[in-house]
C-alpha cells in the first residue's frame, strides 16, 4: 500500500550511479571556469536526484556518496556565491548518519531561497515557495496515479492534492502573481473520474510555469527522501510545506510584538490576524497528510531516527514568542531557538495594566483566535498520529501520540485564554479528511 519510488518501478530502469557519479566528476573537472563545465547551471542535479530517489538517501552508492561529501569539503573553502546552491544541497545528500530534522527536509536551503529578494519580499518568497512545493508534490502525485490508475488509495491523494493547489490562496496569501489559462481549471474532477490524473498534471505544470525560476529548482532539489517508499514523496513535501508555514506565522507575530510594544495596537491586531489566518489554512494540508499508510509511515519512521518533528525551530519559535514556557524533558534533547523577549503575552498584561483591557480588546480578539487555532491545529496532528503509530513512542523519545494530546491543550495564552473564548468555535474541531480511514 505505501508503493515503491515510480522511477524504480519503470520496466528496465535501474539505479544508475555510474551515469551520475560519471557526470559529477566532469562538473568538478571544470570548477576553474565560470562558464565551463563546472559552473552552477551544468550541475548534475538531475542525475544525482534520479539516483536518490531511486534507491532511496539511505541506500545511495557510497562512492557517489563519498564524492558528494568531497566536492562539499572543496567548494566550502571557496566559497563562491554563484554556489550557494549547491553547498545549501550537499550536506543533505550525506547525512544518512548525522543528520537532523532540518538536513532531511533541506529546510534551511528552502528558507534562504525565499529570503533572497530581501526582508520585504520575504514573506512573497515563501508563499511563493509553499506553492511550487505543492505544485511539484500534486506532479509527482498525479504521475503516479496515471501508473496505477486502479488504486484507489492513490486517487484519494491525488485528488487530496489538487484540491489543496485548488485552495492554494488560502495558505499564500502573499505569493507572486500567479496567472494560470482562463477556463482550464474551473471544475476540479471527482475523486473518481478518469480525468484526475491529467487534470492534477496539466494544473501542477500550469503553475510551476507561472513560478519563479528560483523557487521552481529549490523545489526540485529538495526532494531527497531516505528510502524508495512512495508515501515518503508526500511526507517531506508536507512537512516542508508546515515548516514554511510556520516560518510566515511566526514573522506575522514578530511584527506583532514589535507593534505592540510601541503601543501601534491596530499594526499588531493586523498581525495576529493574519498569523491566526495562516494556522487556519493547515487543514487543508492535513486533507493530504491523512493519506499516509501505516505500512508506508513504519518504513520511513525506521530510517529517519534522529531526525523528529520536536525539532522544529518554526514551531518552537511560535511558542515561545507567544508567552514564557516552563523547560520540559524534551528541552534537553534539542538545540534552543532565539526569540525576542519580552514575549506578546508579558507585553500585553503590562499594557493592560496601564491601558486597562477594554483597550486592548482589538488586540485580545486576535490573539485568542490564534490560540483556538493552534490547539485546533495541535489536536488534528494528534488525531492523525494516533491513527498512524498508535501507542508507539514518538521519534524524539517522546511518548508519540500521548505527548501530542497532552501538549495539544497547552494555550499559546495561557493567562488570556478567557479573552475572546468561542469566537473561533470552528477552529476548535479537528477537520474532516478525505481518505482518513486508510490511516
Amino acid at each position: 500500500m505505501a508503493g515503491i519510488s515510480l522511477r524504480g518501478a519503470r520496466p528496465g530502469h535501474l539505479p544508475d550511479s555510474a551515469a551520475a557519479l560519471a557526470r559529477l566528476t566532469e562538473w568538478t573537472v571544470g570548477l576553474e571556469t565560470d562558464d565551463g563545465p563546472g559552473s552552477t547551471e551544468r550541475f548534475p542535479f538531475k542525475e544525482i536526484l534520479d539516483h536518490y530517489q531511486t534507491t532511496g538517501r539511505n541506500y545511495a552508492s557510497p562512492e557517489l556518496v563519498d564524492a558528494l561529501h568531497e566536492l562539499d569539503r572543496r567548494l566550502s573553502l571557496s566559497a563562491r556565491p554563484d554556489h550557494r546552491l549547491i553547498l545549501d544541497w550537499l550536506p543533505s545528500t550525506f547525512d544518512q548518519d548525522d543528520g537532523d530534522y532540518d538536513s532531511y527536509l533541506l529546510i534551511r536551503m528552502l528558507e534562504r531561497i525565499a529570503a533572497l529578494d530581501g526582508e520585504s519580499e520575504t514573506d512573497a518568497g515563501i508563499d511563493t515557495q509553499m506553492r511550487a512545493l505543492l505544485a511539484d508534490l500534486l506532479l509527482a502525485e498525479s504521475g503516479a496515479l496515471a501508473v496505477t490508475p486502479d488504486a484507489h488509495w492513490q486517487r484519494v491523494r491525488t485528488h487530496a492534492v489538487v484540491q489543496a493547489l485548488a485552495r492554494v490562496a488560502e495558505l499564500t496569501p502573499k505569493a507572486r502573481e500567479l496567472a494560470l489559462p482562463e477556463g482550464q481549471f474551473v471544475r476540479t474532477p471527482d475523486r473518481d473520474d478518469p480525468a484526475l490524473a491529467g487534470y492534477g498534471r496539466r494544473l501542477a505544470q500550469a503553475v510551476l510555469d507561472t513560478t519563479a525560476e528560483t523557487a521552481r529548482q529549490a523545489a526540485e532539489v529538495s526532494m531527497l527522501p531516505s528510502t524508495p517508499v512512495h508515501d515518503e514523496l508526500m511526507f517531506i513535501r508536507s512537512v516542508q510545506l508546515f515548516e514554511l508555514l510556520y516560518r510566515r506565522t511566526y514573522r506575522c507575530l514578530e511584527r506583532a510584538l514589535t507593534a505592540l510594544r510601541s503601543g501601534d495596537l491596530t499594526t499588531a491586531a493586523a498581525e495576529l490576524t493574519g498569523a491566526a489566518e495562516r494556522v487556519e489554512s493547515t487543514p487543508i494540508l492535513y486533507r493530504v497528510l491523512t493519506t499516509m499508510s501505516r505500512e508506508g509511515f513504519a518504513i520511513i519512521r525506521a530510517h529517519t531516527v534522529g531526525r523528529s518533528a520536536i525539532q522544529s525551530r518554526g514551531y518552537r519559535q511560535i511558542e515561545r514568542i507567544t508567552a514564557p514556557r516552563p523547560r520540559t524533558a524534551a528541552d534537553d534533547k534539542i538545540a534552543r531557538v532565539e526569540v525576542p523577549s519580552p514575549t506578546l503575552q508579558e507585553v500585553y498584561r503590562e499594557l493592560a495594566s496601564t491601558l486597562g483591557e477594554d483597550a486592548l480588546a482589538v488586540v485580545a480578539e486576535p490573539m485568542a483566535r490564534l490560540d483556538d487555532s493552534w490547539r485546533a491545529m495541535k489536536r488534528t496532528h494528534w488525531g492523525i498520529t494516533r491513527k498512524i503509530i498508535k501507542d508507539s513512542p514518538g521519534t524524539g523519545g517522546t511518548a508519540g501520540a500521548d505527548y501530542l494530546k497532552a501538549t495539544a491543550e497547552i494555550h499559546l495564552f495561557p493567562e488570556l485564554r478567557g479573552a475572546g473564548e468561542g469566537t473561533r468555535d470552528q477552529a476548535r474541531r479537528p477537520a474532516a479528511t478525505d481518505g482518513e480511514h486508510r490511516v
